[in-house]
């Protein structure tokens, strides 16, 4: 499968350095890959930065379609939060296709945050500070935590995709997402028909519970564990990649140290035979993952 290739420049890793220290393992996380899935994944890419709308006899859709359009231009976060509330009924063109999994928005709310979407997914925009406090600021991440809970499966798709990437490595975004219990969604999410929706899902999740063993028992507690297992079953390549990654910040807490409880519970799941699959089965994956899969198999003999 061509979708890994290039993805790494560097040498091979060496095999993953384990110490004890008072009966823990401490992992020398740096021995696995330090390529963040979510900027990678062509699963998560976005078909078109750019996008038009039907024309429809409708001013008030008019008037909503101009006002995104000059927000986006000048990144005018304000503008666009006020517009994930509009309920405004749109018609894609018909050979419009913004995503790879995710369904094409139905109304200028959806539309709204699909926008988000694309600036939280492009670095140069999404990681700079005044980005990432607009969110805060505007209701953003609270508007889209809604979105993941609502039954309208284009706002949920598009307000899991966006939070994927706003969840990476921001400790405030993730913290009102935990204290809306919204990780619970999310593993509800992982059960979806959509691989690429249950893997998103699982990335966000990810985010939420990375370096932080209370939240990692509580996605444990609710079945989460058991379908990121399930992931590794999947013939994309990226995907298992990514869920490896997830399981190794599952395994580990704060200090990098492996728990031993979660550690035994992952076997119970048949995380070892999961993994000595992916490893044998070569024209199936990319090197990339299969080296990934060895390295985390070595946490469990």
């Amino acid at each position: 499968m061509g979708c890994c290739s290039g993805r790494f420049s560097k040498p091979p890793d060496p095999e993953p350095v384990l110490t004890k220290s008072k009966n823990q393992e401490v992992i020398d996380k740096t021995n696995f890959s330090s390529v963040h899935s979510n900027y990678f994944s062509n699963r998560q890419s976005f078909y078109k930065k750019t996008f038009n709308v039907t024309s429809v006899e409708n001013k008030k859709l008019n008037d909503e379609l101009e006002e995104l359009s000059l927000a986006r231009e000048s990144i005018n976060i304000e503008k666009i939060s006020k517009l994930l509330a509009s309920d405004t009924a749109i018609v894609m063109e018909p050979d419009a296709v913004l995503h790879t999994w995710a369904e094409n928005p139905k109304t200028i709310s959806t539309l709204a945050a699909i926008q988000l979407g694309i600036f939280a997914s492009d670095k140069d925009i999404g990681k700079t500070p005044k980005f990432l406090q607009d969110m805060i600021k505007y209701k953003v991440v609270d508007t889209l935590a809604d979105f993941v809970r609502t039954e309208d499966r284009d706002k949920y798709e598009a307000g899991v995709l966006a939070l994927s990437f706003m969840t990476d490595n921001n400790n405030e975004i993730t913290e009102i997402l935990l204290k809306k219990n919204v990780i619970s969604v999310l593993i509800k999410l992982m059960r979806d028909r959509k691989e690429g929706l249950k893997a998103t899902a699982a990335l966000c999740c990810r985010n939420l519970y990375v370096a932080r063993p209370i939240v990692q028992k509580v996605f444990i507690r609710e079945g989460g564990s058991e379908l990121l297992v399930s992931l590794l079953d999947s013939d994309d390549s990226v995907t298992v990649f990514e869920t490896i990654l997830n399981i190794l910040d599952l395994l580990l807490d704060s200090e990098d140290t492996v728990q031993p409880d979660v550690k035994k519970h992952l076997i119970s799941l048949g995380i070892q035979d999961h993994l000595e699959r992916i490893s044998r089965e070569t024209s199936r994956y990319e090197q990339e993952t299969i080296k990934e899969a060895e390295k985390l198999g070595q946490l469990f003999d």
